[in-house]
C-alpha cells in the first residue's frame, strides 16, 4: 500500500495529537478516515472524546472516522459495517479475485449501506487496500416460518 504525501502529513498530525501511529489514512468526498491497530480506538478518541475533537478541529473537518484494522477480514468487515449487526460473512476467490458475501437481516442492511452508499463505499475502499477484497455483497436473509434464519 503506497501512501500520498498528503496522507503522510495527515498522519504525522494524527500521531502528534493522539499519540497514536495509524496504519492507513483514506480522505473520501465525506470524509477522512483513519484506521487504526485493534484497541487503539478508544485512546484516539479520548476520555470524553477530547482528542478525536483537537484532530477534527486542527484538520478543519468535523468527519474524521475511525476504523480499527483486523489481520482477519472477517473481522475488519464488521468493524467497518457497524453498528450493523452481520449474520455470517464468507471470503470466497474466484478467478483471482476475492469477494465477501455479508448476511444480515433486511432490517440492518440500511445501516450497513450507509447514507447514499456512504458507509460500504468505504469499506470496499479500506478491504481492497488491507486485505485485496474486491467486493462486498449484501446478502439479506428471509425468516420462515418460525425464529431460525435462513441464509439465501
Amino acid at each position: 500500500m503506497k501512501l500520498e504525501n498528503d496522507s503522510i502529513k495527515l498522519i504525522s498530525l494524527f500521531r502528534d495529537i493522539t499519540g497514536i501511529f495509524p496504519k492507513d489514512c483514506v480522505r473520501f468526498d465525506d470524509a477522512l478516515v483513519f484506521v487504526v491497530n485493534k484497541g487503539e480506538a478508544g485512546n484516539v478518541i479520548g476520555k470524553g472524546g477530547v482528542k478525536i475533537r483537537r484532530v477534527r478541529e486542527k484538520l478543519n473537518n468535523p468527519n474524521v472516522l475511525i476504523f480499527e484494522y483486523s489481520p482477519n477480514a472477517e473481522e475488519m468487515i464488521k468493524n467497518l459495517l457497524a453498528p450493523a449487526e452481520l449474520a455470517k460473512i464468507s471470503v470466497k476467490e474466484s478467478s483471482g479475485e476475492k469477494v465477501a458475501n455479508v448476511f444480515l437481516k433486511s432490517t440492518e442492511r440500511a445501516q450497513a449501506i450507509g447514507k447514499n452508499g456512504s458507509r460500504i463505499k468505504k469499506a470496499k475502499e479500506l478491504l481492497l487496500r488491507h486485505h485485496n477484497i474486491s467486493d462486498i455483497r449484501l446478502q439479506q436473509m428471509r425468516a420462515p416460518s418460525h425464529d431460525n434464519w435462513i441464509m439465501q
